[in-house]
This record gives C-alpha cells, sequence and structure tokens, in this order.
C-alpha cells in the first residue's frame, strides 16, 4: 500500500520533464527555375539556382511566450545557359557558386562573361494561435534573417502552430564584354522574381501543461482502480460457476 502514493507522485511530477524546451535546426534545399527569357538584341538567358535553407526554432512553445526563430541561406550554386545571337548562334552553360547580394561573373565564350546578381525574400504565412511581429524577411546579402512569434496567451495544449515561408529570389543578368584590357556591361536586366520549391514549412506544438496531464494520469489511475476489481470479481464468478456446476433438471 505504502508504494501507490510514491508512484502517483512520480506520475503526477513527470510532466514537469517533458515540457523541456529543446531547439530544433532544419535544413532543405530549394530551388528556382527562370525558364527562358529574352534579354535584349537577341540574347537569351535560362538559369536554375539551388540554396541551402537552415531554421533555428525551439521544439514545443508555451501559451503567452516569445519565440525568435532564425532563417539563413547559404551555399547557392546556379547554372545559368545565355544564347548569343549571330554571328555566334549557340548557348553556353556554366554553374559557379552565388551567394545572395554578390555579383557574379560567369563566362561564356572569349571576351564575353554573364554577370549575375541575386537577392530572396519571404513571406511568413502563419496559421493557428500565434503571430509573426514582421511579415516579411528580405536579405540583400547572405546570412541570416531573424524574426519573432508571439504565441497567443489563449493558446492550449494540444494546438498546431505552422509557418509556412515561400522562398522568392530576384535575378538580375547582365552581358559583359571584354575589349583588350577593359570590360563593358552591355546590358542589365532584372529577368524577374522567382517561386523556390519546396515551400519551407515548419510546424511547432503546444505541449499540455503539467496539470492537464497529471488530471489524465489520476483520472487514468482511477479508471484502473475501479476496473481491476471489477474484472477481478467477474472472473472469479466464471471461475466459480465452473466449479460448481448447477444441478441437472428433473426428469
Amino acid at each position: 500500500m505504502k508504494k501507490i502514493p510514491i508512484v502517483l507522485l512520480f506520475l503526477l511530477l513527470s510532466p514537469v520533464i517533458m515540457l523541456t524546451v529543446q531547439p530544433v535546426s532544419a535544413s532543405q534545399v530549394v530551388t528556382a527555375n527562370t525558364g527562358e527569357i529574352d534579354l535584349t538584341a537577341g540574347v537569351k538567358v535560362k538559369a536554375i539556382y539551388d540554396a541551402s535553407v537552415s531554421v533555428d526554432r525551439p521544439d514545443n512553445v508555451k501559451a503567452g511566450e516569445q519565440q525568435t526563430w532564425d532563417v539563413r541561406i547559404n551555399d547557392g550554386t546556379l547554372s545559368i545557359s545565355v544564347y548569343i545571337p549571330s554571328p555566334i548562334n549557340e548557348w553556353y552553360t556554366i554553374s559557379r557558386s552565388v551567394g545572395i547580394g554578390s555579383s557574379t561573373d560567369f563566362p561564356l565564350t572569349s571576351g564575353i562573361s554573364a554577370r549575375v546578381q541575386l537577392t530572396a525574400s519571404t513571406p511568413l504565412n502563419v496559421e493557428g494561435p500565434a503571430v509573426a511581429e514582421t511579415s516579411a524577411l528580405n536579405w540583400q546579402s547572405e546570412g541570416t534573417q531573424s524574426f519573432i512569434l508571439n504565441i497567443n496567451e489563449n493558446a492550449k495544449g494540444g494546438d498546431v502552430i505552422t509557418v509556412q515561408m515561400p522562398l522568392k529570389f530576384q535575378i538580375t543578368v547582365g552581358v559583359v564584354v571584354g575589349i583588350l584590357m577593359f570590360s563593358y556591361e552591355v546590358s542589365s536586366t532584372n529577368i524577374g522574381t522567382f517561386d523556390a520549391t519546396p515551400i519551407i514549412t515548419e510546424t511547432v506544438s503546444i505541449p499540455a501543461t503539467p496539470l492537464d496531464l497529471s488530471l489524465f494520469l489520476v483520472a487514468a489511475v482511477v479508471s484502473l482502480a475501479v476496473i481491476i476489481p471489477v474484472v477481478g470479481f467477474v472472473s472469479y464468478r466464471k471461475g466459480k460457476s465452473k466449479a460448481f456446476p448447477p444441478p441437472p433438471p428433473p426428469f
């Protein structure tokens, strides 16, 4: 009998241990594809950009608290193809590492290069009992952007919060012509803003409070305390019936 209160005490205190919040870091590669685009004077371009996106966030959240989320874009690689019209009439393709915000030259053929610059942005779409303090993140250079997620005070255990970040990359492409010791950028065009796939999606949940879990455990213990004697009594009656069968009916 003395062991029962100790077991109950352990069960009641165990939810406090379960609520320890651990940070989570998730990384994913996203891709943006421009398709074929006309630049100027017959020059065409198409590009595919791959980048690694990492999100550092807490594993669980609590009602009424603020959480800092960090989003980082790095390790970007651009594969670009440029069509040079007459008299060359050829496509040239090259791949290079391209960081957000930096201008990178892609040598295509003798005396001709493509100059590329990228920026990135994403809206913050929040579903559930929370709101972000900013509506979007913008990258003018490679690195980390942060935002604060405010959890509603009336959020309850079991609620789920989803944050979606549909990244977009804005790409500017120029054609650089080298003559002797000099180079000239003969054209520079913002070819557009392109959606990256997949959409970065992060989900966090609000755990049940220690009181909620404790009440559940108490209810479970009480139910077992009622069910076990009933099952035992029924088993006892069945066993007794088999040991002492009723007398046969009179003829």
